[in-house]
C-alpha cells in the first residue's frame, strides 16, 4: 500500500515538476514546527484541537511569505482550554515568550512585555506555582498581608496577640495599592511555607491571586469588604448608630459617608433603619463630607441629627457648628464611628466603637481553625458600645411635653340641613365639606395648636383619602410614624349632618380603623418611651385599646380616655385609666342601669379611674374625683357646629394639665377651647391655637391666666 502511495507521488512529481517545490516547502516547514506540534499536542488531549492546531501551520506553509503560526493562532485555541490549569510552559507557549521572561515578569523582575504577559494572566487564570514543594511539617508561622499596615496597625496588634496565644508567630507584608507588590507578598508567603494567610486583597479585580494559595496547599482568611470574604459588618454599624438617634425621638436625620466600598455599606445601614422605623428617606439628607453639610440645615430645620461615618469629619463639623454659636446636643445630636481617623478617641463626641481587636483576634482564630481543621468554626458577633451621650438629646422641639393620640382617623363628610333628617322625611342639603378628621386626629391637631408635640397611631387606608391625612398631619407638625396605610382598605368616613342651630348627628364607615390592632401599638412601643400623655379612643378594636393602655400605664404616662361608640368597659381597661372624658349618653352606656350622673361616676371611680370628667354641652360639664366634685359653666360662645366640641375639650384640658394647671382650672380653659371649636363648621378647621386661646383668656378670666399652679417655663 505504502509502495503503491510513493510510486504515484514520483509519476505526479515526474508529470508535473513544478509541484516538486513547493512539496518539499511543506515538508521542511511542517518538520520545523514538528516540536511546537509535540508541545501542544501536550496541552490538548482532545484531537479535533489537534487538526485545527495542524490546519494553522500547514496555512501558513503554503501560503507565500507564511511564517510560523502567530501567537493570536495560539490564543485562539488555548483559549478552548482557559479554565484548565496551566503550568509555566503552557502559559510561556500561550504568551509567545520564553519560560525565563514569564518567570522574571510574574516576579516583577522584567518590564519587558510585561503589561501583555500580566493581561493574559489575568485573563486566563494562571497563577505561577510555588518555587518549592509545601513541607511536611508545620512552621507555626502565620502570614498577614495589609494593603496600609499603619492604618490595619489595632487589627495587626490584636491578630499578632492572638496568634501568640494559640502558638504561631507572624510574617507581616504590605501591598499598599499595587497588585504587582501584593503578587510579589503572596509569592513570598508560598515561598516561606507559612501555614496560612489573613490577606487584605487590593481590590475585588485581585482575588484571583489566591489560586497560587491553593496550589500551594495554604489555607487563608480573605478580609474587607469583598462577597465572601470576612469582614467588619459596618450595614449593621450604620444600622445601629441611626437607631440610638431614631430612640432620641429625631425624624430628620443627616448621614455623611464617603464614597468606599465601607461607607457604601455603612449608608445601606443608615437606609435600612430609617425604612424598619417607617421613617421617610430623603437624599437632600445624605453627604459625603462635613464640608458639604450645611450648617444652615440646623437653623432651618432641616435635620436635627447627623450621622458621620469618619471621625475626623465629626470633628470638622462639631467645631464648625461650635464656632457658629451652635449649641450642641441641643440644637443638634451628632453621633459617629470611633475609627481613629481623628488621632484619637475624643470623650466628648458621642461615638460608637468599631471592634478593631475583637476582629482582629477572631481573623486569626479563623485562620487557625482552618489550618488545624477544627470541628467548629469560630463565630463573630461583635458590640459596638456607645462611650458618651454627650452630643446626643432629643431634638429642641420635642423638649416640650409630648403625647401619643391613639384611635380613629376618619374622612369627615359634612352636610348642612334646615332640619336633622328622620324616618320617612327627606331632606336637602345646602352645603357641604369634607376635611381630615376623626377623634385621634382632632385630638392630636387640638393639643399641637396648643403647643405640644403629638404623635398619632392608628390606620388609613390605601385610598386618595389617606393622602389628604397625610398631608393635614404634615402642615401641623405632627409625628405621623405611627399612622399606618393599609391597602385593600378605604379610609375610615364619617358622615356628619349638622342644622342651623348647631346640632348635628354622625355616621360611623370605620374603614382600615377597623384594621388597628396591638401589634400597631408595640410596633410603635419606642414613641410612649419620654412622652407624658397618652389619649385613647374607643373608635377603634377594644384589644388595640387595652393594648395601648397598659403600654401607657406601663410607661407612667398620664392617661385619658374618651368613650364612644361602646358599651361597658372592661375592667382591666379601667384599672390603667387616668381621666374619662364621657358625654351623659356615653355614661348611660358605660354604665348601664339606674343612676344619677355622680352615681355613675362613682362606679367608674370605683374600678380605679382617678378623675371623671362628664360633659354636658351648653351645661358644662362635671369634675368628679375620689374626694372632690364640682361644676364648670359652659363658655358662652355662639354654636355653628357643636362636633368637635369634646375633641377640642380634652386637647386643652390636657394641654393645660401638662403646663401645670390644677384640674379645675384645666377645665375652666378647656370649656373656653370646646366654645371656640363650636364657631366654625368642621372641627381641624375650627380647633383654637394657644395664641388665641390666651388672648382670649386675658381679656375675659385674667385670673385663669395667672393661676400660680402654672409653671413659668412652658
Amino acid at each position: 500500500m505504502f509502495s503503491s502511495f510513493l510510486s504515484t507521488i514520483i509519476v505526479e512529481f515526474a508529470l508535473y515538476p513544478a509541484v516538486f517545490p513547493i512539496f518539499i516547502h511543506i515538508f521542511v516547514k511542517f518538520f520545523t514546527n514538528f516540536l511546537d506540534f509535540l508541545c501542544v499536542f501536550t496541552i490538548f488531549a482532545r484531537s479535533r484541537y489537534l487538526f485545527q492546531y495542524f490546519c494553522d501551520i500547514l496555512k501558513a506553509a503554503w501560503i507565500p511569505g507564511g511564517d510560523r503560526h502567530s501567537s493570536a493562532s495560539r490564543v485562539q485555541i488555548v483559549s478552548l482550554y482557559k479554565e484548565e490549569k496551566m503550568t509555566i510552559k503552557e502559559f510561556a507557549l500561550l504568551a509567545g515568550v520564553s519560560v525565563s521572561t514569564v518567570s522574571k515578569i510574574m516576579n516583577g523582575k522584567d518590564a519587558r512585555t510585561r503589561e501583555h504577559v500580566l493581561k493574559l494572566a489575568k485573563e486566563y487564570n494562571y497563577v505561577p506555582y510555588a518555587s518549592a514543594a509545601a513541607p511536611t511539617t508545620r512552621t507555626l508561622t502565620m502570614g498577614v498581608i495589609f494593603q496600609n499596615t499603619e492604618h490595619g496597625k489595632r487589627l495587626v496588634s490584636s491578630i499578632l496577640k492572638e496568634a501568640a496565644s494559640l502558638g504561631y508567630s507572624l510574617l507581616l507584608r504590605e501591598s499598599g495599592d499595587s497588585v504587582d507588590t501584593e503578587l510579589k507578598n503572596i509569592s513570598a508567603m508560598a515561598a516561606a511555607h507559612t501555614d496560612g494567610v489573613i490577606w487584605e486583597p487590593v481590590s475585588s479585580d485581585s482575588l484571583f491571586l489566591g489560586e497560587k494559595l491553593d496550589r500551594a496547599g495554604i489555607p487563608y482568611v480573605v478580609i474587607g469588604p469583598y462577597k465572601g470574604a470576612f469582614h467588619m459588618d459596618f450595614e449593621k454599624i450604620g444600622d445601629t448608630a441611626t437607631g440610638l438617634l431614631v430612640k432620641k425621638r429625631h425624624a430628620s436625620i443627616a448621614c455623611v459617608a464617603g464614597d468606599d466600598s465601607l461607607a457604601r455599606e455603612f449608608f445601606q445601614g443608615y437606609r435600612k433603619r430609617l425604612f424598619d422605623e417607617k421613617l421617610p428617606f430623603r437624599q437632600e439628607l445624605v453627604f459625603p463630607d462635613a464640608k458639604s453639610l450645611p450648617v444652615s440645615g440646623i437653623l432651618n430645620g432641616l435635620f436635627t441629627a447627623a450621622v458621620f461615618f469618619s471621625q475626623a469629619e465629626a470633628l470638622k463639623f462639631y467645631e464648625t457648628a461650635r464656632n457658629l454659636q451652635y449649641e450642641i446636643p441641643a440644637d443638634l445630636s451628632l453621633l459617629t464611628l470611633r475609627d481613629g481617623s481623628s488621632g484619637g478617641d475624643l470623650p466628648f463626641l458621642s461615638s460608637l466603637a468599631i471592634p478593631f481587636d475583637a476582629f482582629g483576634s477572631q481573623a486569626a482564630r479563623l485562620l487557625v481553625a482552618r489550618i488545624e481543621k477544627w470541628e467548629h468554626m469560630p463565630e463573630f458577633s461583635p458590640d459596638f458600645p456607645l462611650n458618651t451621650e454627650a452630643t446626643l438629646s432629643v431634638p429642641r422641639d420635642l423638649q416640650k411635653k409630648r403625647v401619643i393620640s391613639i384611635g380613629s382617623v376618619n374622612m369627615d363628610n359634612y352636610l348642612a340641613f334646615d332640619a336633622l333628617p328622620h324616618s320617612g322625611r327627606t331632606v336637602t342639603s345646602s352645603d357641604s365639606a369634607t376635611y381630615p378628621g376623626g377623634k385621634c386626629l382632632n385630638q392630636a391637631v387640638g393639643v399641637a395648636r396648643l403647643g405640644h408635640h403629638v404623635s398619632v397611631i392608628g390606620r388609613v387606608g390605601g385610598d386618595a383619602d389617606s393622602d389628604s391625612i397625610y398631608q393635614a398631619v404634615r402642615d401641623c407638625r405632627i409625628d405621623s410614624s405611627g399612622l399606618l396605610r393599609t391597602p385593600g382598605q378605604k379610609t375610615g368616613q364619617a358622615y356628619i349632618f349638622v342644622q342651623k342651630n348647631g346640632e348635628s348627628m354622625i355616621s360611623i364607615l370605620s374603614g382600615a380603623n377597623s384594621q388597628v390592632c396591638p401589634g400597631d401599638i408595640t410596633a410603635a412601643e419606642r414613641l410612649f418611651d419620654g412622652a407624658c400623655c397618652c389619649l385613647i379612643q374607643t373608635e377603634i378594636p377594644m384589644e388595640a385599646v387595652l393594648t395601648a393602655a397598659s403600654m401607657a400605664k406601663r410607661y407612667g404616662l398620664m392617661t385619658v380616655l374618651k368613650p364612644s361608640s361602646c358599651g361597658p368597659l372592661p375592667e382591666e381597661l379601667l384599672k390603667n385609666i387616668d381621666v374619662a372624658v364621657p358625654n351623659a349618653e356615653e355614661l348611660s352606656m358605660i354604665c348601664p342601669g339606674k343612676g344619677s350622673i355622680k352615681e355613675k361616676a362613682a362606679r367608674l371611680l370605683s374600678h380605679g379611674i382617678k378623675t371623671v370628667i362628664v360633659t354636658l354641652g351648653a351645661g358644662g360639664c362635671w369634675i368628679f374625683g375620689k374626694e372632690t366634685s364640682c361644676h364648670i359653666e359652659a363658655a358662652d360662645f355662639r354654636s355653628v357646629d357643636n362636633t368637635g366640641a369634646a375633641d377640642a375639650f380634652i386637647s386643652a384640658l390636657v394641654s393645660y394639665l401638662l403646663y401645670g394647671f390644677s384640674m379645675e382650672a384645666s377645665c375652666r380653659i378647656a370649656s373656653c377651647a370646646a366654645g371656640f371649636s363650636i364657631t366654625r363648621q368642621g372641627v381641624t378647621p375650627a380647633l383654637v391655637d394657644k395664641d388665641t386661646l390666651e388672648q382670649y383668656l386675658e381679656q375675659n378670666s385674667p385670673s385663669l391666666i395667672k393661676e400660680a399652679g402654672r409653671k413659668k417655663d412652658r
